[in-house]
């Protein structure tokens, strides 16, 4: 099911990120920055969007859309 995620879904945003940069080798994280709290939290804060995928409740893929 597509989301819209917010500031109150930080920790599940982080925590994909963190498990999608973790699972790539090494050539592969030039191709992605992690982004910070704060750095997600001031996306929101500019009214921006994020968009999710959740499936059996877990969220599994996300979109930052400015």
């Amino acid at each position: 099911m597509y989301v819209c995620l917010s500031k109150d879904n930080i920790n599940e945003i982080l925590e994909l990120q963190s498990a999608v940069y973790n699972s790539l080798n090494d050539d592969e994280k030039d191709f992605l920055l992690p982004k910070s709290k704060e750095k997600i939290l001031a996306h929101f804060a500019k009214g921006n969007l994020v968009q999710g995928y959740v499936e059996n409740g877990k969220l599994i893929a996300q979109s930052f859309i400015t």
